[in-house]
Formats: structure tokens, sequence, C-alpha cells
């Protein structure tokens, strides 16, 4: 299976998991970044703060689908591609459907959660990772895109 040639593909290989779209299967999705990150030489800490924005990212886009209209008919997929670049490893979550709506992370001065519970998940997944950012449109679908530097 080759990937699409709009997407960059890292010398050192990529791991790439289509999952369904639910939440028992986020031990797979944690244990391909463990492995991912251990295999790029990451430490343990760093491995694990990988570890805990992925499983906040695939929350907001659980809850996101399964509050928007998509949600009701079926559960879609998920995709992960894994890969080290440098002296870095990324992370993609992607899937399909409609963008989910990604505004600022939360500020935890001010936000108290009525208005946005994904802010917050923003803000943990940003104290986690060095680079966040979520692309519509791509070949793999919507992802959201988070780098954690070795």
């Amino acid at each position: 299976m080759g990937l699409p040639s709009e997407i960059h593909s890292p010398s050192g290989g990529v791991v790439i998991l289509h999952t369904p779209l639910h939440g028992s299967y986020a031990r797979i999705i944690r244990q391909a970044i463990v492995d991912t990150c251990v295999h790029a030489g990451m430490s343990e800490f760093k491995t694990a703060q990988m570890e805990m924005a992925a499983d906040e990212a695939s929350s907001i886009i659980y809850a996101a689908r399964a509050a928007s209209s998509q949600g009701a008919g079926g559960q879609g997929n998920l995709t992960l591609r894994l890969y080290q670049e440098d002296k870095q490893v990324v992370v993609e979550i992607c899937h399909g459907g409609d963008p989910i709506e990604v505004g600022a992370p939360a500020d935890p001065k001010t936000w108290y959660g009525e208005e946005d519970p994904a802010a917050a998940g923003l803000f943990v997944i940003q104290q986690f990772v060095d680079e966040l950012s979520y692309r519509t449109g791509t070949p793999l679908g919507h992802c959201l895109r988070m780098i954690k530097k070795i």
C-alpha cells in the first residue's frame, strides 16, 4: 500500500495504522506510539507525554464525531501516521467526515469548561508536545499533528 504523493514520506520509515473510531482501540494506538518513540530513542518521560497527548487528541476527535450528525450513522475510522524526522517524533491522527472545530486552547486562569470542553484538551496536548497543528482536507482526511523533540 503506497502513500499518496502529496504526503511527505521520511526516509526512516512510516508506521500507518487504521482503526475504527472507537475508544476500545486506544490501547493499540498507545502501543504503536510508545513503540515508535522507543525506536527513535526518546526518553521514557517524553514517551509518556506523547502517549498522553495522543490519548487526549483521540478523545477530542471521538467526542466531536459523536456529537456531529455523522457520529449517529457510523463510527468512521482513525488513521495514525507515526514517524521519526530528524530529532523528533511526529504523530498524526487523522479522521474522515467533517472537520472538527478547533478553537484556541483554554487559558487555565479564565476557562471553566462550560463553552468548549475541547479547548481544555488542546491546552493539555500543548503542555506535552513541542508543536501542534490541525489540517483539513489532507489525503488522509483531517489531521491533528503533534511533534515531540527527542
